[in-house]
């Protein structure tokens, strides 16, 4: 194609100049872009991912919490619709990826039907193990066409681990949840998985082992993410919000499938439609939980001194607080 997106990542026109050149290039035989389209969750990342990059800075939720407003209606985030719809019109994208969920694309990718997927990078060891001589490489997604890239952002927390309560062996339980998270245990871990997602501990990301794509993976996770701020750390109430909100029907995913798809004929429409179901359904869970006790508001999602650039540290809260 005439690009390396190693030497400069794409940006969102050369991205999709470079699918189309792949896709004619592969005169039928692969295209530009696999999307696991049949995975609604995977609609909503890819919006979600580009846009943050695009300065729709914001949480998991999709609220940007500098203004505690959700960014669906965005300029960033309508791009990133703009983009996907076309790639649709460019033919660029591989005919069979409404039908495939997350798994069925990763094991569709080394048999070449596509040139490019935005992924992560837990598909690792299962390409090495299941396609040994599938060749590939790792580079940024794309970027915003024109000024700096904001970083992606991620919240704290990762897997929840359960004791059964009426064991009999709590202490031995209890050092095997310690082990795995200590820096031996992640070391450990790294070791066996291949380093297919980071760790917090900068010398279990080095452990033997390691696939060399994946360091290449986390050196681009270290440059490109920084830990936004929590409601729930601000406030622990904020639990108590969370089974008082129902799922949105239909929810973010689902609407940028239906746009893809042509069943939803008006983005902005949508999109709008969207955050104000988004902003009602928000409202009367705070009031629920208010009813029951819990101290919580829309207050809780906006931090105003929030520098999307830097790491939200334990710092900014106490902060908040003054």
């Amino acid at each position: 194609t005439g690009l390396d997106p190693q030497a400069k990542p794409f940006t969102w026109a050369a991205y999709r100049v470079a699918a189309k050149n792949l896709t004619q290039q592969g005169a039928g035989k692969y295209f530009g872009v696999l999307i696991p389209g049949g995975e609604v969750g995977r609609w909503a990342g890819l919006v979600r991912g580009l846009g943050q990059m695009a300065g729709a800075v914001g949480g998991p939720d999709d609220i940007n919490y500098k203004t505690g407003e959700y960014n669906y209606t965005t300029d960033q985030y309508l791009g990133v619709i703009d983009l996907l719809l076309a790639l649709k019109a460019d033919g660029s994208v591989f005919p069979g990826s409404l039908s495939l969920n997350a798994l069925q694309a990763d094991a569709q990718m080394p048999q070449g039907v596509a040139a490019m997927v935005i992924n992560g990078a837990y598909m690792f060891p299962q390409w090495r193990a299941d396609f040994p001589t599938f060749a590939w490489d790792v580079a940024s997604q794309p970027v915003p066409n024109s000024g700096p890239p904001s970083p992606l952002t991620y919240n704290p927390g990762g897997a929840t681990w359960l004791v059964y309560a009426k064991t009999g062996q709590p202490a031995i339980a209890g050092d095997m949840i310690a082990y795995v998270g200590s820096e031996a245990g992640q070391t450990a871990f790294m070791t066996i998985i291949g380093g297919s997602q980071p760790s917090v501990f900068a010398k279990a990301n080095q452990a033997p082992g390691i696939d060399p794509l994946a360091h290449k993976a986390v050196a681009l996770f270290a440059q490109q993410m920084r830990l936004s701020p929590s409601p729930a750390v601000r406030n622990t109430d904020i639990a108590l919000l969370a089974p008082e909100q129902k799922p949105l029907t239909p929810d973010f995913g689902t609407v940028i499938q239906g746009i893809y798809t042509g069943q939803l004929s008006d983005p902005k429409k949508a999109m709008q439609d969207l955050k104000d179901r988004s902003d009602k359904e928000l409202e009367r869970a705070i009031k629920a939980a208010q009813a029951k006790g819990a101290k919580v508001s829309r207050d809780d999602f906006i931090s105003p001194s929030w520098d999307p650039i830097k790491d939200y540290t334990e710092a900014d809260y106490t902060a908040l607080k003054k």
